[in-house]
């Protein structure tokens, strides 16, 4: 299931009408075109990406031969992906990340 989630920036300075940012039109929409979108600020027209940040996520429940294979391929996406269960990966992910940034430490 892909996820949009829209940051503000900033509190907009006069009435904003966010009519334009309904589910159907965001759900066929990229990042780019979400930003693109025309948005009503008071009587002007400004683009949607200059008052949001536009994060599209796609959520996904995966099932792994053994935690070997999880904590592997859920490693060799970075950070493009977050492990949201179960806390013994969130763990064991964090903990090799810890491992890898001491490594690479500040002196050579």
């Amino acid at each position: 299931m892909s996820e949009v989630v829209l940051t503000l920036r900033q509190a907009p300075p006069q009435r904003l009408d966010v009519s334009a940012l309904s589910l159907p039109a965001l759900a066929a929409l990229d990042a780019t075109r979400i930003a693109a979108l025309p948005l009503r600020l008071g009587n002007a027209s400004v683009a949607a990406g200059e008052l949001f940040q536009a994060n599209i996520c796609l959520r996904l429940e995966a099932t792994f031969q053994d935690s070997r294979h999880a904590e592997w391929a859920l490693w060799q996406l970075g950070t493009n992906a977050e492990a949201l269960a179960p806390q013994w990966l969130r763990t064991s992910l964090r903990n090799r990340a810890a491992a890898l940034a001491t490594c690479y430490g500040d002196s050579p």
